[in-house]
């Protein structure tokens, strides 16, 4: 009889307070369905949540709902807030004197009924003369009928069914049309949704009829002295509903929550939450009637929607396995293979791999270090340690092997759990823990924790099959809230060691209130691309993909194409990221996505925003930044995109979390307000409110592992001290400042401190002194410099001491993770400015450095640091199709002066033996950087781990010089070659492409009445049609001029969306013989795609202006088009298309009337005389070459369109 859990536990405390309240006088208050207050503390006061009634008054208000089933003549038992009140203070005195438990029921159904068909009645009444306003249009409400619940429903999904089927087959449909039918679908979609959720929840109060017995409240206010009753009312019976609602009730709701006066609607008003919709029903007087009725007053919460407080994270995992058993919870593509762990093969393959750790002798408190790139095992592997108790220390995949004996030997770790690449990276080191340390065994993850030197079993193997069986005896150990489950090293051993002890307690309460600023949903799909010993990456990426039940995705290529690549395959909705990683996604979109610079000026043109948001999956729906501040000038494009990056602020030591931005209410250029349970507070601010943030969270850690002193140096009296500086604005958003303590945060969120560089890099005997400080030479992000002070050495040559102090950095280098490298090296020659205390003076050695930094920026060549890092002149087009020269000392000049640019540093600084890491400060991003410098230059696609090998400039220059002697073109993958060559594959095919090209020829023919001029130009040889292009009609215009040479036609598509779907595929491919082309991989590509074309005796059309026109006249041309007819061969054919922009121009959605005409011009060879022949492109004039064999097509066409225009005259 009970219809949710809500009343049913209100009844069941009451139950145990009358068992254990002993002799203590008690009075419980049994409210009906409590709405806003009618006087008190003022009129219309709701207390911070929507009661039951009012999301029907405003979706009624609204119009959004045209019917609801029910009985019009039940009654709503409703009390107002302030009565309750006043009945609890009059109850809590007679009690007192009354001793004992009294029950007593408000409410106002007994007394002074209101039926649901009153309520409907009065506010129909309402909004039909208070209306709520659509764009300034009054929104006209409905007359209910209130049908029968069972049909009502079944129409509502029969509706539901119908919209489903038309949104299966307006996806098929290549056409932006199609899109916005299906944004509408979804709107109509939700709208029901809701309805039918309105009628579940509200059902039984408005089929049900019933009175409430309220006798002892009657005597309890009879009671009251004439000045109390006044004072505190809670007579039922004098209330006028009608005034109530129309004057006090529903412009309170107007008010509070819908942001309106009184008397006025809105453009656009946000769609109000149930929270807690009613009270406990009010029941009978007696203590044996606690167990309520079916007339309970609250509707059932969503409870989906709610947070679910987790014990662990085991039972996070348990519970998810229990509800969604095969959601794939895991994913990475190996190879071409994805390899996939559903929820429930999560937590059984995990329970496994646990069994195998507890056989091994593992058990709770034990430590083990966890090193491994991102991938689906390394979570496997964690949640099958901390299943045992086992605390796991995750350490970056670049440590070096010194340090990981190192770590092992501070926190006693038993065993190193492994990736595969990981150990064969250490197995070229020979360094080895010291002889008086317990050696660590090495777990193979890959293989679920075998010894490396077992034979393996099958690397990924999903199901867990060849793991051994979990015996029915297999112990639950018992692991509390407060066990420490991660121990996250913020810095190293070797200064100061400082291993944050998190415990699950930690972890989950801070997933908990970052998903209610951040709400996850179990439709979202996460990319992971932060490393999971991070923090970050681990809670908001790993946990909160669980706790939400969602799929999570894990790519170890920081290749922006390739994270653009995944993003489309998976469609990812949500990516959490470093802001040097938005940064390079950035540069990438505008490099491969958009087609001609000028499409990336603001405002954008709404196609270009679509296309864009195409590349990054078509479905993002969250994007989010930590680790280091996010420069407002990535903010800003990205909103130029119409995508949010959402930033926030943490610590590893608060589990991380402090704050963040919440959902749709991103402010640029602050990290948000606090989460929920943090509390946040300036300590010592300063005249402009800039003071130490100091943090109180559920969240913080236990302290630092073995080492008590700095965890009571950062935690006092249970407050993190941040060291961090800013100030809050007045809605209370966190704006960052800058720090008061001595640490570094890169562009990729790593914390690097100097006194931990220092201590790695001073053992020389050739320096005096050195200190590290942050420095950001480009406005952007920071990076470690070192100022060197050298051993006067009256026997060395100064020059020759400082070469090898550098040669003595960049081995110890060799060794180090590359967050760990130098930027740039300054040497001082005398002694480092200190403070009173005789120590260094950082800040002072900062000043200078940025003076000196300051001059040489004056001298050195100065990039737009966010325009494509890839040295384009100022020109895409000379990007596009440019090689570096191939003389030796023309590929070093050109090298040497790219990575100029990318390091920032003058280029007299670099030489051929600078390493990259530790001379010019490229950390891992920075050479995903170099990557796509070297495919610019080179046009061609280059392997990650080729780039890994490369260490100094002189490998550049010599990776550039073999890959340009190679000549082999770049492969065309099977499915493009396919549709290279393919013909109509059946005779259904054939029949289907007739009719198609039949009924294209009849529209345009009739409709626009096409007509072509030059036909005669074009011979039976293979050709290339050059052409102008300002509409979508541009290529079924040119299809039908040609009659039945359009069979040999072919057209380079976009892969990404012609061909994203199977009907994409068959339509794109059998009737318009689009071929696909990967739009964001390389030039070469395109080039050897369009040499296959024109081999198999067919023609191409291109548009050499690389997107539509915008105002119809004829745009710069690419020089691509002269590469591609010199390389080819190929006689370029100038087409000119008149008319299609007047009939459908770029923004337009159906097409109007006009003349279409076509004109095609005489072949172009490339050896024609235009300028430069073919034999000039060998000495180093390519570019000049194919521009001017571009700029005479172009030429050519614009004298077509004079004579188009002559003759039209």
């Amino acid at each position: 009889g009970w219809n949710d859990t809500y009343t049913y536990m209100k009844a069941l405390g009451e139950q145990m307070i009358a068992k254990t309240r002993g002799d203590l006088p008690t009075a419980i208050i049994r409210q009906s369905i409590m709405e806003s207050s009618l006087e008190d503390p003022e009129p219309g006061w709701l207390g911070g949540a929507l009661r039951m009634a009012d999301p029907l008054i405003v979706g009624f208000g609204k119009g959004r709902l045209p019917d609801f089933p029910g009985d019009p003549d039940s009654i709503l038992d409703i009390i107002p807030a302030d009565f309750v009140i006043n009945a609890i203070l009059a109850a809590t005195v007679q009690t007192y004197y009354r001793q004992g438990i009294e029950v007593y029921h408000v409410a106002s159904g007994a007394r002074n009924p209101l039926t649901f068909g009153d309520i409907v009645n009065i506010t129909h009444d309402y909004f039909t003369r208070q209306p709520l306003l659509d764009n300034g249009v009054p929104i006209p409400v409905p007359v209910w009928k209130f049908p029968d619940e069972q049909k009502f429903q079944k129409d509502l999904r029969q509706k539901l069914h119908l919209l489903d089927t038309a949104s299966r087959w307006l996806n098929r449909l290549p056409l932006r049309w199609a899109r916005r039918k299906e944004r509408r679908i979804a709107v109509k979609k939700n709208a029901i949704e809701t309805l039918l959720h309105y009628v579940q929840i509200y059902g039984p109060y408005v089929r049900l009829s019933f009175e409430f017995e309220i006798g002892k409240t009657e005597a309890l206010y009879d009671s009251l002295s004439p000045a109390d009753q006044q004072q505190f009312n809670f007579d039922m019976s004098r209330i006028d509903w009608r005034r109530y609602f129309q004057e006090i009730h529903i412009p309170g709701i107007k008010r509070h929550f819908l942001k309106l006066g009184d008397d006025s609607g809105s453009q656009r008003i946000s769609e109000p939450t149930p929270d807690r919709i009613g009270e406990l029903p009010a029941d009978t007087s007696s203590e044996e009637e606690f167990r309520a009725h079916n007339e309970s007053a609250e509707p059932p919460v969503n409870e989906s929607s709610k947070p679910i407080e987790r014990q662990t994270m085991i039972d996070l995992v348990a519970r998810q396995a229990e509800s969604i058993p095969d959601k794939i919870a895991l994913q990475m593509k190996r190879g071409s293979e994805w390899v996939r762990y559903s929820y429930s093969q999560l937590y059984e393959v995990s329970r496994q791999v646990a069994f195998v750790l507890w056989k091994r002798g593992y058990r709770k408190g034990d430590r083990v270090i966890l090193f491994a790139e991102n991938q689906p095992e390394w979570g496997i592997t964690y949640l099958a340690a901390v299943q045992i108790g086992v605390i796991v220390v995750p350490i970056d995949p670049q440590t070096a092997e010194e340090e990981i004996f190192a770590l092992a030997e501070y926190t006693e770790s038993k065993a190193v759990l492994a990736s595969e690449a990981c150990v064969t990276r250490l197995q070229s080191t020979p360094i080895k823990p010291s002889a008086e340390s317990t050696s660590p065994e090495f777990l193979n993850i890959n293989s679920f924790c075998q010894p490396f030197e077992r034979e393996q079993t099958e690397t990924s193997v999903p199901t867990g099959s060849k793991l051994p069986p979990v015996p029915d005896n297999f112990p639950d150990v018992d692991i509390d809230p407060d066990t420490v489950a991660s121990i996250i090293f913020t810095m190293g051993t070797t200064v100061d060691a400082r291993g944050a002890m998190i415990s699950h307690r930690g972890f989950i309460a801070n997933v908990v209130a970052v998903s209610q600023a951040l709400p996850p949903e179990d439709t979202d799909r996460f990319l992971s691309v932060l490393p999971l010993y991070h923090a970050l990456g681990f809670s908001c990426n790993f946990l909160m993909s669980i706790y939400a039940g969602t799929t999570i995705t894990y790519t170890n290529s920081l290749r922006p194409t390739s994270i653009l690549a995944i993003m489309r395959e998976t469609k990812t909705t949500v990516l959490i990221g470093v802001p040097r990683l938005f940064q390079l996604l950035y540069d990438t979109i505008k490099r491969y996505v958009v087609e001609s610079p000028e499409a990336m000026e603001a405002p954008l043109d709404p196609e270009v925003v679509q296309e864009i948001q195409a590349a990054l999956g078509g479905h993002i729906r969250v994007l989010v930044s930590g680790g280091a501040a996010l420069p407002d000038e990535v903010y800003d494009r990205f909103m130029e995109f119409g995508l949010t990056i959402y930033q926030g602020y943490g610590m590893t030591e608060a589990s991380p979390v402090l704050s963040v931005n919440p959902y749709h209410k991103s402010k640029r250029g602050t990290v948000g307000p606090e989460v929920q349970g943090v509390e946040l507070q300036i300590i010592n601010p300063g005249k402009n409110g800039i003071g130490e943030i100091v943090a109180s969270s559920p969240s913080l850690m236990q302290g630092y592992y073995r080492n008590q002193a700095m965890t009571e140096q950062v935690i006092r009296d249970g407050l993190l001290y941040t060291g961090d500086l800013g100030y809050f604005d007045e809605e209370g958003y966190l704006y960052l400042t800058g720090r008061s303590k001595d640490v570094i945060v890169s562009g990729a969120g790593k914390n690097i401190y100097p006194v931990e560089l220092e201590a790695l890099y001073q053992h020389s005997p050739l320096i005096s002194e050195i200190c590290i400080v942050g420095m950001s030479t480009d406005n952007l992000f920071e990076a470690a410099h070192a100022i060197i002070v050298p051993v006067h050495d009256d026997d060395r040559d100064r020059t020759e001491v400082e070469k090898a102090i550098h040669q003595h950095i960049q081995e110890r280098a060799q060794d180090l993770p590359t967050y760990q490298h130098l930027q740039t090296v300054y040497f001082w020659d005398t002694e480092l400015p200190k403070t009173s205390a005789a120590v260094i003076d950082r800040q002072r050695v900062k000043e200078v450095l940025q003076e000196q930094l300051s001059r040489q920026t004056q001298e050195a060549p100065q990039p737009d640091p966010v325009k494509d890092t890839l040295a384009t002149d100022g020109n895409e087009d000379t990007l596009k199709s440019t090689v570096a020269p191939d003389t030796p000392a023309g590929v070093e000049e050109v090298i040497i002066s790219e990575l100029s640019r990318l390091a920032r540093l003058p280029a007299d600084q670099i030489h051929l033996n600078s390493n990259l890491g530790t001379e010019l400060g490229l950390d891992s991003m920075a050479r995903v950087e170099l990557l796509l410098l070297l495919e610019s230059r080179l046009q061609r696609s280059i392997p990650d781990e080729l780039i890994a090998k490369i260490q100094t400039v002189g490998d550049v220059t010599e990776t550039v010089r073999t890959l340009q002697s190679d000549s082999a073109p770049p492969s065309i993958d099977e499915e493009t070659s396919a549709y290279i060559v393919r013909s109509e594959s059946s005779l259904i095919s054939a029949a289907l492409a007739t009719l198609f090209r039949f009924g294209v020829w009849a529209i345009y023919r009739c409709y626009f009445s096409i007509k072509c001029n030059g036909l005669t130009n074009l011979s039976r040889e293979p050709y290339i049609i050059a052409a102008n292009h300002s509409s979508h009609l541009d290529t079924l215009a040119i299809m039908t001029v040609l009659g039945d040479e359009c069979k040999r036609l072919r057209v380079l598509a976009a892969k990404d969306y012609w061909f994203s779907t199977r009907f994409k595929s068959w339509f794109s491919g059998e009737l318009l013989k689009f071929v696909p082309f990967d739009r964001h991989a390389n030039f070469l590509q395109g080039l050897r795609i369009s040499q296959e074309v024109l081999k198999q005796n067919e023609c191409l059309l291109i548009y050499p202006e690389g997107t539509r026109s915008v105002t119809g006249e004829l745009q710069p041309f690419k020089p691509g088009l002269g590469l591609l007819a010199y390389e080819t061969g190929s006689p370029i054919v100038p087409a000119y298309i008149d008319g299609t922009y007047h009939a459908l121009p770029k923004g337009r959605n159906l097409p109007r009337k006009s003349r279409i005409r076509v004109t095609f011009g005489k072949p172009i060879m490339p050896s024609s005389g235009h300028g430069i022949e073919k034999t000039d492109a060998a000495s180093g004039l390519e570019q000049e070459t194919y521009r001017k064999l571009a700029d005479a097509v172009r030429a050519e066409i614009e004298a077509l369109r004079a004579d188009c225009v002559n003759r039209e005259a």
